[in-house]
């Protein structure tokens, strides 16, 4: 299994591979090196991915990947630099693998396509689905999105389409490699948003968020949220002991 970025792209994979290997396989987690002593604390193996994911403890860094209009992109400027070390670290680590998990796709899906192992994809959330039957409010332009949702697939279908063409140079690195390695052209609208596994998607998020939808890839099957409780004995801080004591008890949503 492999992932990029923060805890919280990590705690679903450390779910699923405690949860595998508690009924008898092995589970290697193939990730940034900065997770390798939190990895191998649980008992589990542990395969360096770069890049190392270091960065995750640079709040400053981290604030400028959660901004809500531009932080995919400069995210993607992180990772796509690295996508060459990244398919040879993720090529290495899956030798003799029965099955890759993967959450980002693109040096995943050349390691499956290149070798023919076996491949699911995953999506942490509904947004990244880009279904045009549930338009979500876009973060890039949330008013508009809003307003438009009642329009419906009839208008958004083409126009995610062409969006999804028109940013298409970005995946330059990707195509680039891709063809170093041998792999034949593919005629996805953008392999950054439609690379998902042609047998198994994962959708890692419970019905209650969102139903499958039309467009949705016919292989998805919705998972439910795997949950890693990690308890470090510390308890809550005071300050949010004393909120949740204070009144009844919130709705949490994170």
């Amino acid at each position: 299994m492999t992932t990029v970025g923060s805890l919280g792209d990590l705690h679903p994979y450390l779910a699923i591979a405690l949860g595998l290997q508690a009924r008898g396989h092995q589970a290697v987690l193939a990730t940034g090196e900065y997770y390798r002593r939190k990895i191998e604390a649980l008992g589990l193996d542990f395969r360096a991915v770069r890049p190392d994911c270091a960065w995750v403890a640079d709040r400053k860094v981290m604030v400028r990947f959660m901004h809500p209009r531009w932080g995919l992109v400069r995210a993607g400027r992180e990772l796509l630099p690295a996508l060459r070390e990244s398919y040879e670290d993720l090529l290495g680590a899956a030798d003799g693998a029965d099955l890759l998990v993967s959450q980002m796709p693109l040096a995943a899906r050349l390691v499956a396509e290149k070798t023919g192992i076996p491949w699911a994809s995953t999506i942490h959330m509904p947004l990244f689905f880009f279904s045009t039957y549930d338009l979500p409010i876009l973060p890039i332009a949330p008013v508009l999105s809003s307003h438009l949702r009642c329009l419906g697939p009839a208008f958004w279908g083409p126009l995610l389409r062409l969006s999804k063409r028109a940013t298409r140079f970005l995946a330059k690195p990707w195509y680039r490699l891709r063809a170093e390695i041998g792999l034949p052209p593919t005629k996805d609208d953008n392999p950054l948003c439609d690379s998902h596994s042609p047998t198994l998607v994962l959708a890692l998020f419970s019905k209650l968020l969102a139903g499958k939808q039309p467009d949705w890839p016919p292989q998805t099957v919705v998972t439910g949220f795997p949950l890693y409780d990690q308890n470090e004995g510390t308890g809550l801080p005071p300050a949010l002991r004393r909120f949740l004591e204070d009144g009844p008890p919130p709705l949490v949503f994170t």
